[in-house]
This record gives C-alpha cells, sequence and structure tokens, in this order.
C-alpha cells in the first residue's frame, strides 16, 4: 500500500470538552457530512422493524449520522473522543456485518474520508489552543522561578538554577498551524506526499512514519521541520498558481 498523508498531521491532544465553540464547530460538520449523497444510508436509526435479519446478532452499538448529531446537540455526547468514538461504529457497523468488500462498506469508507477531513479541521483548532495554554501556564511559572515572592526569597539559591531556564516557545500558533494543516490537506500528489514523509524522516527520524495512514503529533514537529515542510508547500503550491493558506 502506498504511503499517504491523509490524516498524517492530525495531532494527538488529551480529552477535550466540546464546550460551545466546539459544539458548534461539531454540529456544522455533521451537517456538512450529512448533505452529502453518499450519507443517505447512514442518516436514519437503525431499529428491529428496519434492521437486517441477525443484524442485532452481530452489531452491538447500532448508530446513524442523525442520531449522532442529535446526541452533541443535547449533550449526550460531551467530549471529541467521544464523538470520534460515536463516528468509528458507523463504519466499523457496517464492515462487521456485510464485510470489508461490500458497497455498503465502500460507501461507509467514504463517510469515514469525509469525516477524517472535518476531523482535521477541529484536531488543529484544539491542539492550537491547548499548546497555547501550556505555553501560558510555563512562562508564569518561569517568571514566578525568576522573580520569586519575598516569602520564598530565602529559596533563592535553590531556584538559582531556574533562573537560566527558559520557556519552549511555541512552534506555531493557533492560526499558524490551521493554516499548515490546511496546506498538507493541499498536497494531493503522490510525490508531494513522499516529498514530506522524506523531510520529516531525515529531520525527525525518530518520527516513524511507517508505511501506512498513521497520525503524527504536530506538537511533536520541531521549529526546523515545520520551516523546511512549509517552504516545500510554499514552493509547490507556486508551481500550481496556488497561495499558502493564511488564516
Amino acid at each position: 500500500m502506498s504511503k499517504t498523508l491523509n490524516g498524517l498531521f492530525d495531532p494527538f491532544f488529551p480529552i477535550m470538552q466540546l464546550n460551545e465553540f466546539l459544539k458548534n464547530e461539531a454540529i456544522n460538520a455533521m451537517n456538512r457530512i450529512l448533505a452529502h449523497p453518499i450519507s443517505t444510508k447512514f442518516r436514519i436509526p437503525i431499529t428491529p422493524e428496519n434492521a437486517p435479519e441477525h443484524y442485532f446478532e452481530k452489531v452491538k452499538n447500532p448508530t446513524d449520522l442523525n442520531t449522532i448529531k442529535t446526541k452533541i446537540q443535547d449533550g449526550r455526547i460531551s467530549t471529541i473522543q467521544q464523538w470520534f468514538e460515536e463516528m468509528d461504529h458507523v463504519w466499523g457497523n457496517i464492515e462487521l456485518f456485510y464485510g470489508k468488500e461490500s458497497p455498503f462498506s465502500i460507501a461507509a469508507n467514504e463517510i469515514k474520508r469525509l469525516f477524517n477531513k472535518e476531523r482535521k479541521k477541529l484536531v488543529g483548532m484544539t491542539i492550537g489552543t491547548w499548546c497555547g495554554h501550556v505555553y501560558e501556564m510555563r512562562t508564569v511559572i518561569t517568571d514566578l522561578m525568576n522573580q520569586p515572592p519575598s516569602k520564598v526569597k530565602q529559596f533563592a539559591d535553590t531556584l538559582g538554577a531556574a533562573r537560566s531556564m527558559k520557556p519552549n516557545q511555541q512552534v506555531m500558533n493557533e492560526r499558524e498551524l490551521q493554516s499548515f494543516i490546511k496546506a498538507t490537506e493541499m498536497m494531493t500528489s503522490e510525490e508531494d506526499q513522499k516529498e514530506l514523509i522524506k523531510i520529516i524522516t531525515e529531520q525527525q527520524p525518530d518520527l516513524d512514519c511507517g508505511n501506512s495512514e498513521l497520525f503524527i503529533d504536530v506538537s511533536k514537529l520541531n521549529r526546523n521541520t515545520v520551516k523546511i515542510i512549509k517552504d516545500y508547500i510554499k514552493e509547490s503550491l507556486e508551481k500550481n498558481g496556488k497561495k499558502y493558506p493564511e488564516f
């Protein structure tokens, strides 16, 4: 199987609550998926009345796109991870019951592809915000160590070594991260995909790109790797009369 960049730059992040902003983004994402013609067979709840024979003997977590959207709206799905898991059931159930090569599974894989595009956008928003909070916290802690309150100045010798510490700067802020992820999505040719994987492998060999579709933690890319990737993408886009996306 050839390597692809589908999902390659999706970062990994901790449990993330669906606040009002993220909740609305998730609902909008579901609406876009539901609007696609391929979603027709996955919009209606599966019940004993309309389910194929023996369906519930195999499938223990039946679900559909409209039910997932409703759960997001009424709060039964309260984290991004819960949303991801529910969506996994959509194509997982189809594959379990009909088999990987069935027409239903092929259609379900298209839903999965559409969802992965939406997921990358949302993950870009959340990881950018999360990294920003971490950076702000590190800055506050470092400032306190460099200028401790009077009551803890007696421990100044202990803190002396820490005063030379500098907080790790963000490789990208939230807007830059969204632009970066959007730009990688524009690299659709096999040549571009291989080149980006080559850059990561050469610059950071500890980040294993493997031989199949993977998710790489964007926060693990160092500043130099990001710069080389961005320069390559900009040059590639310019050759095709396009510009690097800016948010």
